[in-house]
C-alpha cells in the first residue's frame, strides 16, 4: 500500500462510487459542485468521512514525517518540559522520534497532544521532554495519491453516511458499516502491515488498538 493509484481518482469519482453502493447508479453527479440535495449531502459528508478514515489506521499513503517547530508554551499542569507546534495538516500523531538517536517515544506516556484557546483561535501543541524531535503523523492524502484499498474503505464509509439522507435506507447504512468494519478495514490493515514502512523500530502495541466487532440488527419496517 502507499503506491499512487493509476486511474486518476477524483473527489467526484469517489462520491459517485459511494452513490452506486447505495443503489443510486442512476443518480450520479456530473460535477462536485452540482446543485441539488444529493450534491449538498455529498459535499457535507465527504471531508468528515475522509478525515475519520485517515485517523482510523496508520495508512502508508497517509504517513508523513516532519521536524517539529516551536510551540506556544508548555502547559504548567503537565510534567513535560518541551512544547512543539502541531503540524497543521495532521489528523493524528503516530509517534515522536528523537533527532539524534531516532529513538521513538510513546504517546500518553512520553508525549501528549494538548489543545488551548488563545483569544478566538484554538491551538494544538505536542508536549514532550524530547529536545529535538520529528513527528510521524497521518494526513489526508490527495485523491490521486490514495491507495486503492484506502479508496475502497472511503467509498464504503461515505456510502454509509449517505444511505439515509440520499436513499432513506437505514438498513443499507448498517449493512455498509458491517462490511466496512468486518471485511474491508481488517483486510486493508493486513495488507498495510505486510508491506511495512521504512521507519525506526517502534513498539507496535501502542500504535493500533484492536476494535470490537461491529454488530447490528436490521431495522424492521412495520
Amino acid at each position: 500500500m502507499g503506491q499512487t493509484n493509476k486511474i486518476g481518482l477524483t473527489k467526484l469519482s469517489i462520491v459517485n462510487q459511494a452513490l452506486s453502493l447505495i443503489g443510486s447508479e442512476r443518480v450520479q453527479l456530473s460535477a462536485i459542485d452540482d446543485t441539488g440535495s444529493i450534491a449538498e449531502q455529498a459535499i457535507l459528508h465527504y471531508d468528515p468521512a475522509v478525515q475519520e478514515l485517515t485517523r482510523m489506521h496508520a495508512w502508508n499513503c497517509c504517513l508523513h514525517r516532519v521536524a517539529l517547530s516551536e510551540g506556544d508554551g508548555a502547559d504548567a499542569a503537565l510534567s513535560f518540559a518541551q512544547d512543539w507546534g502541531y503540524p497543521a495538516e495532521a489528523q493524528r500523531i503516530i509517534y515522536i522520534s528523537k533527532v539524534d538517536t531516532k529513538e521513538t517515544v510513546r504517546p500518553k506516556i512520553d508525549f501528549a497532544v494538548t489543545t488551548a484557546v488563545n483569544s478566538t483561535v484554538t491551538v494544538k501543541n505536542i508536549q514532550t521532554d524530547v529536545t529535538a524531535a520529528f513527528a510521524q503523523y497521518l494526513a489526508v492524502p490527495d485523491e490521486g495519491d490514495m491507495d486503492m484499498m484506502y479508496v475502497s474503505c472511503l467509498r464504503t464509509l461515505l456510502a454509509s453516511k449517505l444511505a439515509v439522507p440520499v436513499a432513506g435506507d437505514v438498513n443499507r447504512k448498517f449493512e455498509l458499516l458491517k462490511y466496512f468494519y468486518e471485511k474491508l478495514l481488517p483486510e486493508a490493515r493486513r495488507a498495510n502491515t505486510m508491506e511495512g514502512v521504512n521507519e525506526p523500530a517502534v513498539d507496535e502495541s501502542y500504535l493500533e488498538t484492536p476494535m470490537s466487532p461491529f454488530t447490528y440488527k436490521a431495522f424492521s419496517k412495520v
